[in-house]
């Protein structure tokens, strides 16, 4: 090899040196760095965390809708990360960690979604969930209020429930990243003094996190997210095919 060609791949093997050490620290970077805002980027180059749940089969039956839609995609929380949550009981009946549990199954179930308790606080900003700190969204907050301090559980309101999108990912996806789940005290405590009161206070708070996770009303008195309460036992067929639906939503 003469001194020039020698020389010319010198210079090469030194541009080419730098990149390589560049471009490892860039996916050191990525893959260890803490912190939501780089997920999508780990999954891009394989190293992201997977789907919690398995998706589930989404059957063709029954009536639901979708609160929020993207480019003809409901808007839904995102399967590769668990949704956490907390609770603030100040106002809850007797055994409330219990009617939580019991309706967060039933929503993971039909979801294939995964939750993740942050346990109990005395946060009350229901409606004004914000991003914490390093870009983390704030947990779901799970609680109890009267029409005093929430106006609009005013009247025959027994709960109200919702979701915020974060902004779109790397991949052009968007997903809710927190929420909040307010239910009716007074109609809580006269519900936790009937019998059968406990059918009714459970359905009720899986009415509010089937809209947490994405669904909207549907005129059909068969399904749950029916927006009054009128005897169902549990989740309807359509219920079941839009919480499907909402599993089986893309990562990222």
């Amino acid at each position: 090899m003469s001194p020039t060609a020698r020389d010319r791949r010198r210079r090469a093997l030194e541009r080419v040196g730098p990149i390589v050490v560049t471009l490892v620290a860039v996916l050191g970077l990525v893959a260890f760095a803490p912190g939501a805002e780089f997920d999508a980027a780990r999954r891009l180059v394989g190293l992201g965390p997977g789907r919690l749940g398995a998706a589930p089969d989404v059957p063709d039956a029954g009536r639901y809708a979708f609160l929020t839609e993207v480019n003809g995609q409901p808007v839904g929380y995102d399967p590769c990360r668990p949704i956490r949550y907390e609770v603030n009981p100040a106002g809850a009946p007797d055994g409330w960690p219990d009617l939580v549990a019991r309706s967060i199954a039933t929503i993971e179930q039909a979801t294939g979604l995964r939750f993740e308790d942050d346990g109990t606080t005395t946060d009350r900003d229901f409606f004004q969930r914000r991003t914490a700190a390093l870009g983390r969204p704030l947990p779901v907050l799970i609680g109890w209020a009267d029409a005093s301090e929430n106006r609009d559980l005013d009247g025959d309101v027994a709960g109200l429930g919702g979701s915020s999108p974060g902004e779109p990912s790397p991949l052009g996806r968007v997903h809710y990243v927190t929420g909040s789940v307010l239910l009716d005290q007074d109609a809580y405590a006269r519900l936790a003094a009937r019998p059968d009161g406990a059918v009714e206070m459970q359905g009720i708070l899986t009415h509010e996190l089937g809209h947490l996770v994405g669904l909207d009303h549907v005129e059909d008195p068969r399904e749950l997210m029916n927006p009054s309460y009128v005897g169902q036992r549990g989740l309807g067929p359509g219920d079941r095919a839009g919480l499907a639906r909402l599993g089986a939503l893309p990562c990222g």
